[in-house]
């Protein structure tokens, strides 16, 4: 029961997320990049809570996350789907309360999803300006490092680590 009220937590700020990101976020850039808020918080769930678990919870928030974005429908939930995957094999390999391994994770996780995103949006007919992609791909990396490691400790006070985690 109190595992269940922890995802209910993480959706519930998932949700917040993606509306800062899409609020307040929108207005303040860094070279016409933003932090992707809801990218961190399923890094940092799949690195507290294994590959399985980050997997569906990167897959449900890309869906939450689809309603609030302009990208195609499902793409983020298969890209999020796939960053909490990975985070989550991280963390079977690494401690993952170590300082550096949530800023490394964060780096991986946008490099993947920035390439991604862009790779999909250019298959599609949609107009996609690939000017200034590396001075927006260095200001989305800023960022998301500037974030990863207060969105990691929410995460951690959500999802807090488990006798039996160590062992999933």
């Amino acid at each position: 029961m109190e595992r269940n009220r922890s995802y209910f937590i993480l959706l519930l700020c998932a949700v917040l997320a993606a509306l800062a990101q899409g609020s307040f976020f929108a207005r303040s850039t860094l070279f016409g990049a933003r932090p992707d808020l809801v990218l961190l918080l399923v890094v940092s769930a799949g690195l507290r809570i294994g590959y399985r678990r980050g997997a569906i919870i990167g897959f449900m928030v890309g869906v939450l996350f689809g309603f609030f974005s302009l990208e195609p429908s499902g793409a983020a939930a298969l890209i999020y789907g796939l960053a909490g995957f990975l985070a989550g094999l991280v963390r079977n390999r690494t401690y993952p309360d170590e300082v550096v391994v949530p800023l490394e994770t964060a780096v991986g996780a946008t490099l993947v999803v920035f390439l991604l995103s862009y790779w999909i949006l250019r298959a599609l007919p949609l107009p996609t300006p690939a000017s200034h992609m590396k001075l927006r791909l260095m200001g989305q990396l800023v960022l998301n490092l500037v974030f990863i490691l207060p969105v990691h400790r929410l995460t951690g006070w959500i999802l807090p680590p488990r006798r039996w985690d160590s062992f999933s």
